[in-house]
């Protein structure tokens, strides 16, 4: 059994999410709660399944999160591949973990479609602990802004991981991930020509290993990657911001203090890395470069995401 401290240990160490693993191979116990699994095929589901088994899966996220238990324990909801639409989703239950299933990391498997002006979830001060992995988010036609993820209400210990998150149009300036949580981790995602990936306004966030790609948002819009807008004593590192529109961008933006940035890879052709605006020298910086030498491809081909990549140049 986990005890808290050691919850909250594996959780920074990236290894487990109250049980729900980032790394395969740790076990599933959390708060001394065995986790409860449901299961939603959008192909062969039904809407009078019972979620708890793949033979009687639901159709829709919104019926599997329905049947969530309000015990607190924690419950896996998984995804079986095929391209799911319709409303958003407000999780206000803790230590729920939402988990596409399909090729391997980043979502391949699983597409959802966003709606149209209106956040695909949103969390409320009561979805601590859980956690969004393993999705392939299309987002398109934001006439109004509208985040994808959405926290106004500062929940505690989520994580955002292994997803990818495409704006299908240059034009949807928006911003993906806003978020006031506390010991939020961001780990492993891909952006495709996001305007504003990351806004992390909570203490301690943990945003790494992420990858930005950004060669179509119009540059009039200022676009930037990640945003510490009052967020402190975090930690940015190892994310690759390969943003590639030569003006008016920003990689990294930090209003927020006593945050360490290190190595993370910047295209050549981004206009300002780093903007530490705010810190006024606290923040610490080191071991961030520009390369020349980062990878050109977008994941756009659906065939590709087959086969994981090493993007690391």
């Amino acid at each position: 059994m986990y005890s808290n401290v050691d919850s909250i240990r594996n959780y920074r160490n990236g290894l487990q999410v109250y049980g729900q693993d980032i790394v395969p191979g740790y076990g599933v116990q959390a708060w001394g709660k065995k986790a409860q699994a449901l299961y939603v095929d959008v192909t062969n589901g039904t809407a009078g399944g019972t979620g708890k088994s793949w033979n009687s899966a639901v159709n829709t996220l919104a019926l599997a999160y329905a049947l969530v238990n309000s015990d607190s324990a924690p419950a896996h909801i998984y995804l079986a591949p095929g391209t799911y639409t319709g409303a958003a989703l407000a999780i206000a239950k803790p230590f729920v973990h939402i988990i596409g299933t399909g090729y391997g990391p980043y979502g391949q498997g699983v597409t959802m479609t966003q709606p149209d002006n209106t956040a695909l979830f949103t969390l409320s001060a009561l979805a601590d602990g859980g956690s969004i992995q393993g999705l392939h988010v299309i987002i398109a036609n934001q006439t109004t802004v509208a985040s994808t993820i959405a926290d106004s209400d500062a929940c505690l210990y989520y994580t955002i991981a292994n997803n990818t998150f495409k704006c299908a149009a240059a034009d949807d300036i928006m911003t993906c991930i806003v978020t006031l949580s506390d010991y939020i981790t961001i780990v492993n995602n891909r952006f495709i020509n996001v305007w504003k990936p990351i806004n992390s306004s909570g203490e301690f966030p943990y945003i790494c290993n992420n990858y930005i790609y950004n060669v179509a948002v119009t540059t009039t819009a200022s676009p930037i990657g990640i945003e510490i807008p009052d967020g402190d004593a975090g930690e940015i590192a190892y994310n690759i911001l390969n943003i590639n529109l030569t003006t008016n961008d920003t990689g990294i933006k930090l209003t927020g203090i006593v945050n360490v940035v290190h190595h993370n890879v910047f295209s050549a052709a981004c206009n300002t890395t780093i903007n530490d605006v705010g810190g006024a020298g606290t923040n610490i910086l080191y071991e961030n470069m520009k390369s020349g030498l980062l990878p050109s491809f977008d994941w756009t081909s659906t065939a590709s995401f087959k086969t994981p990549r090493n993007i690391v140049p």
